[in-house]
């Protein structure tokens, strides 16, 4: 039939161009907005690690400063002053050596002789 020769020419192109086409398009689409979710930049207003968490670290050190202080100042009370200092030990005298306490001297070990 000769008006069929245009239709298949037609059904080829887009089956073998325009499909393959609209898909990859959609495939790299897609990529792209799930790496900008992943990173940050795709959502106005989005924040990335590094500073949420230097916000977080920010945070955590105002709402802890109080009470920093407050650990300084008891540390403070509980430590005695430098005048008030506990005396230094005092050293036991030992008692003077008689003469008449004289040591025996030692024995030498005992050693084995022959069989």
């Amino acid at each position: 039939m000769p008006g069929d020769g245009p239709f298949f020419i037609m059904m080829a192109l887009i089956f073998f161009v325009a499909f393959p086409t609209v898909l990859m398009v959609g495939i790299r689409w897609i990529k792209a907005a799930n790496r900008e979710a992943r990173i940050g930049e795709g959502a106005p207003g989005g924040l990335r690690a590094s500073e949420l968490k230097g916000l977080i670290r920010e945070a955590v050190e105002e709402a802890t400063r109080p009470l920093q202080a407050r650990i300084e100042e008891l540390e403070a009370e509980a430590r005695p002053p430098a005048r008030l200092a506990a005396p230094a030990p005092r050293t036991l005298a030992l008692p003077e050596a008689d003469d008449d306490d004289v040591a025996e001297p030692a024995r030498a070990p005992r050693t084995r002789t022959g069989a």
